[in-house]
């Protein structure tokens, strides 16, 4: 909407990682450079650690820029794996035959081989794996394990772990201690400086196509600190903001109300819809779950009709779903769904899109469905009572790549309740869970 408006020729501040923003200051080129060395003197493991928005993600991939082509490399942007399915996955995208039945023993084993492969031609294979801090213990115990294939001078493989700062707190358990002591260097990514921050802004508007004076100055850059702590996603977020403000008011000078005002309504948004969200929960508590009467003399609505997947449900104030109709019809709709995977060979993941509260239901799942390629036989869900929340999943995916080009395919208000790859064996574990969280309580 603004960019003819300041004449740029892109969008300067999006939300995703793009290497033609690359900002090499604020430390950014001297970290890739450490890594890089670090990774050339053969390490075994790289940690680098960042709040959320920090910027990891595209340090990753300026990384992966700059490797020689001596690395074979693996990319793990959802390592929410078991032990068994991290190994079958890194197998598979090192174009290793595997079948997803064998078992841990024999994928170490040929691993193994392809590594010593790879070192006899030259080669380094290197794992990157982002958003370490999603991997379980024994997953992270299984990548260790890997590190134990070596030569006498020589790792054959090498990992480099991208977390939140909870990755710190997961190492620092006593039952991963041996994963800790393995790790060569740690990187910690810091936060803007407010120098940086205007130098950053305005490095961006110019990459964009912008050709005037600095549109970005030092009241505005300060602001923009203070509120986003530093951290670019946070960062882009009210620069963009800015630039819609200061559009709709006609000028090309942003100014400090335009951050403050904006982020304002903002705010007030935001606790408008917490209010929505708390007046759906309560009414989804009254119809569906009896915990308060509702007289008719003082409510008058209409039915309520919900398509939730398989499971229909219509109910209304003055005909009320009693407790044991719903837990029976959900524990047939998730049995039948169990039945489906279970019956189908070709299924390897599926795709855990989010949790949230169950008020959200409904249009999460509209909101999924009117995009016309989705399956609607592949969209999923499990209900939790005691918690109030629902997890939807989606999908039949026979190989970890197409689930990948699921996830890179997905919406903004998909992508922002961060969906992961899950195993066929995982998705079973969770609806088999919620029956028995659903089961009918007793008297």
């Amino acid at each position: 909407m603004y960019r003819p408006f300041f004449d740029l020729s892109d969008l300067p501040f999006r939300s995703t990682p793009d290497l033609d923003y690359f900002y090499k200051d604020a430390d950014r080129e001297e970290l890739v450079s450490a890594i890089l060395y670090s990774l050339d003197r053969g390490d075994g493991i790289i940690k680098v650690v960042g709040e959320v928005g920090s910027g990891k993600t595209t340090l990753l991939r300026r990384i992966s820029q700059k490797l020689s082509l001596d690395y074979q490399v693996v990319y793990i942007n959802s390592p929410n794996l078991s032990s068994h399915d991290i190994l079958f996955f890194i197998c598979h995208e090192f174009g290793i035959p595997v079948d997803p039945q064998e078992q841990k023993f024999f994928l170490v084993s040929k691993l193994r081989d392809f590594f010593i492969q790879q070192h006899a031609l030259g080669r380094q294979p290197l794992i990157l794996i982002d958003e370490a801090q999603a991997m379980p213990i024994e997953t992270l115990e299984e990548i260790r394990l890997l590190l134990n294939l070596e030569t006498d001078q020589h790792k054959l493989v090498q990992v480099v772990l991208f977390g939140q700062p909870e990755l710190d707190s997961i190492l620092s358990k006593p039952e991963i201690r041996q994963f800790q002591s393995r790790i060569s260097h740690a990187i910690f990514l810091p936060a803007f400086s407010v120098d940086d921050v205007k130098s950053y802004l305005n490095f961006r508007m110019r990459k964009a196509g912008y050709q005037g004076q600095d549109l970005f100055g030092t009241k505005v850059a300060k602001l923009i600190s203070k509120l986003s702590k530093g951290l670019p996603r946070d960062i882009h977020v009210l620069a963009d903001r800015a630039l819609l403000a200061a559009y709709s008011e006609g000028t090309k000078l942003i100014k400090p109300r335009h951050i403050v005002e904006t982020n304002f309504f903002m705010i007030s948004l935001f606790k408008w819809f917490v209010l929505i969200m708390v007046i759906s929960i309560i009414s989804w508590i009254a119809i569906h779950f009896n915990y308060e009467t509702v007289s008719n003399e003082h409510i008058q609505t209409d039915a309520v009709e919900s398509d939730l997947d398989e499971l229909k449900l219509k109910s209304s104030i003055e005909s009320k779903v009693q407790p044991d109709e719903l837990f029976s019809e959900y524990s047939k709709a998730v049995k039948s769904r169990i039945d489906t995977i279970q019956l189908d060979s070709s299924m390897l993941y599926s795709v855990q899109l989010m949790t949230s509260d169950l008020s959200n239901l409904e249009m999460a799942l509209k909101s999924l469905q009117s995009h016309g390629w989705i399956d609607p036989q592949q969209l999923f869900y499990s209900i939790n009572s005691k918690r109030n929340q629902f997890t939807l999943y989606y999908g039949y995916f026979s190989g970890y790549s197409k689930a990948i080009n699921f996830v890179d395919s997905l919406p903004n208000f998909i992508l922002a309740g961060q969906p992961f790859i899950v195993s066929k064996s995982q998705v079973l574990s969770y609806l088999s869970e919620s029956l028995q969280n659903n089961q009918k309580p007793n008297n």
